[in-house]
């Protein structure tokens, strides 16, 4: 999470200022888990390995691996696309 603030900061800082609600709102969740009771690390593991599977699942037809790697790569950078889009809307500089 922290390596998305940084380098959102690299590319525009009106960007990272931004993005950071929806970082803080994303490190909640794990804080939430944590206090369900259940082994953190368990519950990521399942979680990473039935969306990799998903993802591996749909794209057998349109690439195997490599369309599940290029779809793991627009995951991460979406959320800063999405907010340049608004923010280009909205008019606010970046």
């Amino acid at each position: 999470r922290m390596a998305a603030v940084v380098s959102s900061f690299v590319i525009s800082v009106p960007l990272a200022i931004g993005m950071l609600p929806f970082v803080l709102g994303i490190s909640t969740i794990p804080m939430w888990l944590a206090r369900t009771g259940y082994p953190l690390a368990w519950i990521s593991a399942g979680l990473i390995a039935a969306s990799v599977v998903g993802l591996f699942l749909g794209h057998t037809s349109k690439g195997g691996v490599a369309a599940v790697l290029r779809d793991i790569q627009l995951m991460m950078i979406a959320p800063v696309w999405i907010l340049s889009n608004l923010y280009r809307r909205l008019g606010i500089p970046f």
